[in-house]
């Protein structure tokens, strides 16, 4: 237990966890579907498997708040089986210098959650960093990230787009999430976001019914190769079409004419 409440932050009871994070949605967001029978049987599957194994969870990026609500909804449905949970974030969000806002919020979230940022250099921020720093992040990032997935109770929250989505579609998915499905017994939990009227590319903030959040079922990256790829994509692009099934035509984007 006591290796579970340092992993897990300061707040240490899962139920009390749980009903926090819930909050945080319902006040922040509202109703954005958590309790939808789809939502309700996934999460139970994706709880079940935490048991025994780990998970990744991927889903669309369409503006800022999405990583804090699907992070949100999974403590608040799974938190009796997470042990460590963490997520791949834009480093300049955790940069005091260049965002201080950002980055206080991240680690006061961090330290009552237990949630652990993974930051990385995205591509069009390649100037702000040298070379060595992004190497080091992606090697910091592949180290922690098989010590998570390896082990039951892992969860890794990841964009595979690698940014937001300037017109709210689908991008083509970057390769990182095929090396982290090698790490243990990885099942893959798509997460939807479907956007309810104009939006804010940033923050969203008390802005009811802005958003409304679909779950699918979990899948292996095996699963995927089995069923077929397309040709000329990978099988990171198969999970993004798994992510993408979930989405309205409209905002397949890149995926648009696989389906």
């Amino acid at each position: 237990m006591q290796d579970r409440e340092k992993d897990l932050g300061i707040i240490s009871d899962p139920r009390l966890r749980s009903e926090i994070a819930r909050f945080l949605v319902e006040r922040f967001y509202g109703d954005i579907g958590l309790d939808e029978p789809e939502n309700i049987a996934n999460f139970g599957l994706l709880n079940e498997h935490l048991k025994i194994g780990s998970a990744l969870v991927i889903f669309n990026q369409i503006s800022n708040d999405n990583a804090p609500i699907v992070i949100a909804s999974t403590i608040a449905k799974c938190s009796q089986s997470i042990r460590v949970v963490s997520g791949v974030a834009s480093y300049k969000d955790l940069d005091f210098r260049r965002y201080p806002y950002q980055a206080t919020l991240i680690t006061v979230l961090s330290s009552l959650s237990g949630f652990k940022p993974f930051p990385v250099v995205q591509d069009y921020d390649q100037v702000s960093y040298s070379l060595e720093k992004k190497k080091d992040l992606l090697r910091e990032l592949r180290e922690r990230g098989k010590e998570i997935l390896g082990q039951p109770g892992g969860v890794l929250f990841i964009s595979p787009e690698g940014t937001r989505s300037l017109d709210g579609t689908l991008q083509r998915a970057k390769g990182g999430i095929r090396r982290l499905s090698t790490y243990g017994d990885v099942h893959i939990l798509p997460v939807a976001f479907i956007p309810q009227g104009e939006y804010s590319r940033d923050l969203n903030v008390f802005s009811q019914g802005r958003f409304v959040m679909k779950t699918g079922e979990l899948f292996t990256i095996e699963e995927v190769v089995e069923e077929g790829i397309p040709k000329g994509l990978n099988s990171a692009d198969g999970a993004m079409l798994k992510l993408g099934e979930l989405l309205p035509s409209r905002m397949r984007g890149f995926y648009a004419p696989y389906y």
